[in-house]
């Protein structure tokens, strides 16, 4: 559900399927750095899409053009200094 935030140090990504530009949705704690990139499905490194560092709790929503992608299943990976979230994304 699109209107539905995350929870904590989870990951949403839509529309699903995707063919232009991807939304990336999450909440991090406070005080994190985070990284997301995108595999493909054998855990190849495809491309970083995003780093930075979250100074306070919120929902953050970042959009990234996946137009010259190749169709296909990715896994979009939300890294921080903690833990790690992915999600499989189609892009068509």
């Amino acid at each position: 559900d699109a209107n539905k935030e995350p929870e904590l140090n989870k990951i949403k990504v839509f529309p699903v399927p995707v063919s232009g530009v991807l939304n990336v949705q999450f909440v991090l704690g406070e005080q994190a750095d985070y990284v997301v990139e995108l595999y493909d499905l054998k855990g190849a490194f495809i491309k970083m899409f995003d780093r930075g560092h979250i100074n306070q709790s919120a929902v953050y929503t970042r959009s990234y053009d996946i137009s010259r992608l190749p169709a296909g299943i990715y896994m979009l990976r939300l890294s921080t200094n903690k833990e790690i979230s992915t999600r499989k994304i189609i892009i068509k």
